[in-house]
């Protein structure tokens, strides 16, 4: 049975979980990343800010109840995020200016996942308010 398919309640289980798991994954991120906005403000803010912002909103998907509009925008926000990175990624990769090492393909798997999620996520949510 596709998820699509599922009762509204349902969905939402689902998207909240999905919200949840990119929710923690990008925490770990913001964690790692973190001293690079310290030590280079605000360069570094302004390249990972947006990060930031979608982190904050995975939570409020997660565990809050947002609107349809709000949801939509969540799921949209982090697709052209997590897009935009990877795409970013992929060019720097093919110009030779990314070692292919482990660190590599793990920010290539996460950005790639969480693209792919935020793409599911975006088809997936019921179209109405996130169930009280």
């Amino acid at each position: 049975m596709s998820p699509t398919s599922w009762p509204g309640h349902k969905r939402i289980a689902l998207l909240r979980i999905m919200a949840g798991m990119l929710a923690i994954g990008a925490t770990f991120w913001a964690i790692f990343i973190g001293y690079l906005v310290i030590y280079d403000w605000p360069q570094a803010l302004l390249w990972f800010g947006p990060g930031y912002v979608v982190t904050a909103a995975y939570y409020w998907r997660a565990l809050g109840h947002p609107s349809r509009n709000w949801c939509r925008a969540i799921w949209g926000l982090s697709l052209l995020v997590q897009g935009a990175w990877l795409t970013t990624l992929i060019v720097y990769t093919f110009r030779g200016r990314v070692d292919d090492d482990r660190f590599t393909w793990i920010i290539t798997v996460w950005w790639a996942g969480s693209a792919v999620l935020s793409f599911i996520a975006l088809l997936l949510d019921p179209g109405r308010a996130a169930a009280k």
